[in-house]
């Protein structure tokens, strides 16, 4: 994996990783494609216990859930196949919007895994909540990840004396000087 350069982005990760409220809403993370969202949420998770799964790079991981007729199906195939321990992990799904029977569990994941932090991305993951799939109200908490922002910018480039400057930067001495 290239440099990583710490992204504002990841303290959303860390807070909801980390948060003990309880039961814990399904993080729905959208952006564009390439901007970090997997290496974001990687770097997050650390070396904490975890599922990771991506519908892009594996099909026919996402051809398996489509099979699965309900939650407790979908539960099942996770504990058999990828050993996943709701409870006990956080699930991870990258690339969501290649299930087309993915969203019809979330609503699940947060009222039967109520510890369980899940995280789906998806650079089109709206295109998980069509016509028929629709979005469970109060189970989701959206973010998006946007390209860098111009102090990440600044800061992967090695200029941290400017990021310092911008924050430390106040415009009412600014002001103050011209009048």
């Amino acid at each position: 994996m290239a440099d990583f350069y710490k992204r504002d982005f990841t303290a959303i990760i860390n807070s909801y990783i980390n948060d003990v409220v309880y039961p814990k809403q399904v993080l729905v993370v959208r952006g564009a494609r390439q901007v970090g969202k997997t290496t974001c949420i990687t770097k997050g998770i650390g070396s904490r216990p975890h599922l990771s799964l991506n519908f892009e790079r594996q099909p026919s991981i996402a051809e398996s859930v489509d099979r699965c007729e309900n939650f407790e199906d979908f539960t099942n195939y996770l504990k058999e196949e990828h050993k996943f321990i709701p409870g006990s992990q956080i699930l991870f799904i990258d690339e969501s919007q290649y299930s087309l029977k993915l969203s019809r569990f979330i609503r699940f994941m947060k009222e039967e895994w109520q510890t369980s932090p899940v995280i789906i991305t998806g650079s089109v993951v709206s295109e998980m909540f069509t016509e028929g799939h629709r979005q469970p109200v109060g189970q989701i908490k959206h973010t998006s990840m946007w390209p860098l922002s111009f102090k990440e910018f600044l800061s992967a480039a090695g200029q941290d004396s400017l990021v310092k400057a911008i924050n430390t930067f106040s415009f009412d001495s600014f002001s103050e000087g011209l009048f």
